[in-house]
């Protein structure tokens, strides 16, 4: 059985796709697949769904033809070795079903918003309490905690948000990217490295001397079934310091007062800003999750992210007119500026540089060092407050705040 198509590359075809695979999915019980790709560029998707026995046990095989413009030209699915007994036969019946409920579908956009609950963890003080921002409920997923304000302690926070989606697995594919971007995002805002859950078993300290024992990471997230209400399941957040103050603030872990107007003035920039400004704060992010082991590394990324906004301005021709337009001018040192583009950006991306030395010998007791070793102490730590000045300015002028 053959359905030609013509389905032309871009987001109908993508959307047929993921309807088609939600049918597949509801009613194969194994599936196998394979690629081909021909010299002249046309491409073969190659699908072998073994149905499950509530749908009448049997093996189709599945060929999705797509041309070397990209166009979906066909479906093909060829009968079962056993159909030749089947009358009628069933098999053809079951594979028009599907492919004819994904291309209604598809031309419906048939969705349903779907509640989910992710998880992320970080290292610090306890959340300060429940925030919402623009459809996101974000909150300590462990609210009684009794060491709050601890610095050392792994935490978790929850995120619960709707996504419009095909079936459960289109709703998981959808919450995984939106929890990825927010995990971004508010590593920025906050200056924490938000990250999400591994699945490997560590090495843990036991109690009882000589003993060790590994344990399995991670918190169970249970999605509720509505989304709780305000200040039900954890109280109502604080807000924090402004966030154009730089360096930790004393006690739990709070949002700065900021936070509102600035993702309202993200989500009012063209799509290309608004990708500009998600790529910097994913790099922000790996910054964060890079400056214990290696800060030269850490440093790279901070200005990186800055490269990535920077193309966003028409007016600054460079990473140097950025910092300029950026941070106050007692802090637009050109010599820090060249060491930052220079010393550190680009001998680490192009040569593999490590400035700081993080690589050389760590005489951390010392009270007593030479000139050079303070002096680049105190040259990273304005290098890694000038850099987020920068980002933070930028944001803040998003936002409609002068600066």
């Amino acid at each position: 059985m053959k359905r030609t198509l013509n389905i032309p590359k871009g987001p109908k075809q993508s959307l047929f796709l993921e309807y088609l695979n939600s049918e597949i999915l509801k009613r194969a019980g194994r599936s196998q697949v394979h690629y081909s790709a021909s010299p002249d560029g046309s491409f073969s998707t190659i699908l072998r769904t073994l149905f499950a026995p509530s749908h009448h046990e049997f093996e189709m095989e599945w060929t999705v033809e797509t041309s070397p413009s990209g166009i979906l030209t066909c479906i093909e699915v060829l009968q079962p070795p056993d159909a030749s007994r089947e009358q009628p036969p069933r098999w053809e019946d079951a594979a028009r079903d599907i492919i004819e409920s994904a291309v209604l579908s598809a031309f419906n956009e048939t969705r349903t918003p779907t509640l989910t609950r992710r998880l992320l963890y970080y290292v610090g003080p306890q959340f300060d309490g429940e925030y919402w921002i623009r459809g996101l409920r974000i909150a300590a997923a462990l609210p009684d905690d009794e060491y709050p304000v601890t610095v050392n302690f792994e935490r978790v926070v929850a995120l619960d948000f709707e996504v419009s989606a095909i079936d459960n697995h289109d709703a998981i594919y959808l919450a995984s990217e939106l929890t990825r971007r927010w995990a971004a995002r508010l590593s920025l805002l906050v200056d924490v490295d938000l990250y999400e859950h591994v699945s490997e078993s560590v090495w843990v300290i036991h109690p009882q001397p000589g003993t060790h024992e590994r344990l399995s990471r991670g918190v169970r997230a249970q999605t509720p079934s509505t989304m709780p209400g305000k200040g039900k399941d954890c109280r109502a957040g604080n807000w924090g310091a402004s966030i154009a103050r730089y360096g930790r603030s004393t006690g739990t872990l709070k949002m700065p007062p900021e936070t509102r107007r600035i993702f309202r003035g993200i989500e009012d920039l063209s799509e290309p800003v608004k990708e500009a400004f998600d790529s910097a704060a994913r790099m922000y992010q790996i910054s964060l999750s890079l400056y214990r082991r290696f800060p030269s590394a850490a440093l790279a990324y901070r200005v990186a992210a800055i490269d990535a906004l920077q193309q966003t301005e028409p007016d600054c021709k460079g990473f140097s007119q950025f910092m300029r337009k950026y941070v106050h001018p007692s802090a637009a040192d050109e010599r820090i500026l060249t060491y930052l583009h220079g010393d550190i950006r680009s001998s680490h991306f192009h040569a593999g540089k490590f400035e700081l030395g993080e690589f050389s010998v760590q005489r951390s007791m010392d009270m007593v060092h030479t000139a050079e070793t303070a002096q680049r102490s105190h040259l990273q730590y304005r290098c890694f407050a000038v850099t987020r000045e920068a980002l933070v300015n930028w944001m803040l002028s998003v936002a409609g705040t002068e600066l």
